[in-house]
């Protein structure tokens, strides 16, 4: 048993602790018993390495495993990113369209709607102006005219002018106050009117105006005619029953006239 073993090893262990050298074939018991605890440890080492090599593999196919997991997440990261870059610049090109359509529409309604209001302005003077032609027509076919007869911007715009001439300074007001009166001194008149470069309508009024020097110039001549009316079936009268009978009234003064016959 002294020469077995790989390159004397066994025998250089037994010189190590007997002190002798074996020179029978007949090995010792304590050789036998430590030759037997060396292979089962070898053994044992041996099977311990192959476990080890076994997890070693294992971990390092897991380790391939997971590299190659960890790669195709990292391509997929680049693919989403790449993805998400090209829906970002979509997103904002599409984004830049619609604002350019918002604003092309709010321009739009905004224009729009200026010319409807310019449409309706040129509505509104033009019904404007077909109603003041309307209500001076008229005046021609008269021989005689009062404030009545004419708009009330026209009789503010003639109330002004009057007083700007000097000759009537004095007569002025009288004579104002039986226009507002109801009188018709206003003779023989004549309108003409221009409508000038699509903006503004020019009225020119020609037409002869008395002096009213005092109140009492002017008289107010009203026929009286009885009234008749019916009630329940029964008729009744003015305690006057006369048509021949008129009311001139000058300035405070009043007067009741007989009509010749």
């Amino acid at each position: 048993m002294c020469h077995m073993g790989v390159f004397g090893l066994f025998r250089g262990l037994y010189k190590l602790f007997t002190r002798k050298c074996c020179e029978t074939s007949v090995s010792s018991p304590l050789v036998q018993v430590f030759l037997r605890d060396a292979g089962k440890t070898l053994a044992t080492n041996q099977q311990f390495t192959h476990v080890v090599n076994g997890k070693v593999v294992y971990l390092i196919k897991a380790t391939d495993v997971l590299s190659s997991k960890i790669r195709q997440l990292i391509s997929s990261l680049r693919v989403m990113d790449t993805s998400f870059h090209s829906w970002s610049r979509r997103v904002a090109s599409q984004i830049t369209r619609e604002q350019c359509h918002y604003h092309a529409n709010m321009e739009f309604i905004s224009l729009y709607y200026l010319q409807v209001n310019r449409a309706m302005s040129s509505i509104l003077r033009l019904a404007e102006i077909e109603d003041i032609l309307r209500q001076i027509s008229h005046l021609t076919r008269k021989d005689v005219i009062s404030f009545t007869d004419l708009p009330r911007f026209l009789t503010a715009e003639l109330e002004i002018r009057l007083a700007k001439i000097p000759s009537m300074a004095h007569t002025i007001t009288c004579t104002i106050a039986s226009l507002k009166a109801g009188f018709s001194i206003i003779m023989q008149p004549l309108v003409d009117y221009e409508f000038a470069a699509n903006k503004k309508m020019q009225l020119s009024l020609l037409f002869t105006l008395p002096e009213v020097s005092s109140e009492n110039a002017l008289c107010n001549l009203e026929q009286l005619v009885p009234i008749t009316y019916q009630h329940n079936g029964l008729c009744f009268g003015g305690p006057l029953p006369r048509n021949d009978l008129s009311l001139l009234t000058c300035g405070a003064k009043r007067y009741v006239l007989k009509a010749p016959n």
